[in-house]
């Protein structure tokens, strides 16, 4: 179950976040380095973070959800704890995220962007029904050009 984000769980998420080249994969080429528990809970541009926990109790991914149009909700911010990667968390979040944002009256139309590089999400959103909208942005990280898909699918 989706939990909000808070401050003291924003600084577990950031221990999985080490470098400037981690947190615009993360978070996109506009955030902040570094990152703080307050930049991450206070979020971007109508970003409201989310977090997700294990049946332990322990956090393990995160991920974001806001509306962009009036008809339109985009997920972000979307990361799963490294030591909890490949079980099942990254597709458990998006599916939260997918939910909460049926809940939001009027949005019928959700949408993200990831990285080309990203294969193992790439992946995953595909099989989520998210399809290229042929519009793409590069982005310069430590040298290297980052090429960012938009992806959407229907509610």
């Amino acid at each position: 179950m989706l939990e909000p984000l808070t401050v003291h769980t924003a600084a577990e998420v950031l221990a999985w976040v080490s470098s400037r080249r981690d947190a615009v994969q993360f978070a996109g080429p506009d955030v902040a380095w570094p990152l703080t528990p307050e930049l991450l809970v206070a979020g971007t541009s109508g970003h409201v973070p989310h977090a997700l926990r294990d049946v332990d109790g322990r956090l393990v991914a995160t991920g974001s959800l806001r509306r962009t149009g009036e008809r339109v909700g985009r997920i972000g911010r979307v990361l799963v704890d490294p030591a909890a990667r490949g079980r099942g968390w990254g597709r458990r979040m998006m599916l939260a995220l997918l939910d909460r944002a049926r809940d939001l009256p009027g949005i019928d139309v959700v949408e993200l962007g990831v990285y080309t590089f990203n294969t193992a999400a790439v992946a995953l959103y595909t099989d989520l029904g998210f399809r290229p909208t042929g519009a793409e942005r590069s982005t310069v990280v430590a040298g290297e050009v980052w090429i960012s898909l938009e992806l959407r699918r229907p509610l």
